[in-house]
């Protein structure tokens, strides 16, 4: 789009050197400069959300997957079987219960308000959910196939069989800068994840 605007920028100035189309090069100028600011905004609210993520996690200890802006954390990865279990690749279905969180860094387990899940115990623990964008049984999709936001499916591809996780996402990979049901715009998040079931 920066592209697009520069050479129709020229192209007003060259063409059509009037005072009218000067004006309306300094306007499509200003209208870029205001675009690349907003988007520089974004940036930065992404930078500092991942910034914040990782710092939290660093003070863990835990040992984490970063999968390109997601940082999974599996609970239970020194169970009996680990390295055996079915694991989660492109084509796979995956089932899997769930509660989604805001990421809070000063929180327990970097959870702060949760959003939703499909936990019958934590949903009676809580009021004022909305369970309109949200199924209550476990959730079976398949990966590469099943639309899903890019930070759920860059988490669960590599998944195992019992797997208990949590996948920590800026923003950008989970629902950006629209908002969804009851998570608002530019929310990092947190998905505690229990994978019932890898089914090839």
């Amino acid at each position: 789009m920066f592209f697009f605007l520069q050479k129709k920028c020229k192209f007003a100035r060259t063409i059509y050197p009037s005072a009218g189309m000067r004006l309306y090069g300094w306007i499509v100028v200003a209208i870029m400069v205001w675009g690349l600011s907003a988007c520089s905004k974004d940036t930065s609210d992404v930078d500092d959300q991942r910034l914040s993520i990782e710092s939290y996690l660093s003070r863990q200890g835990w040992t984490i997957d970063y999968l390109g802006g997601v940082y999974r954390y599996v609970l239970n990865r020194d169970r009996h079987g680990y390295e055996e279990a079915v694991q989660a690749e492109s084509g796979d279905s995956v089932i899997f219960n769930y509660a989604v969180y805001q990421f809070s860094s000063s929180s327990t387990g970097g959870v702060g308000t949760l959003i939703y899940t499909n936990n019958p115990e934590i949903q009676s623990e809580q009021e004022g959910l909305d369970p309109t964008y949200w199924a209550k049984e476990p959730l079976g999709v398949e990966l590469g196939r099943t639309p899903l936001i890019s930070g759920l499916e860059l988490g669960l591809t590599g998944v195992r069989q019992g797997d208990t996780l949590q996948l920590f996402m800026s923003s950008d990979k989970g629902y950006g800068d629209k908002a969804f049901g009851t998570i608002e715009a530019n929310t990092p998040l947190v998905w505690n994840l229990g994978i019932k079931e890898v089914i090839k």
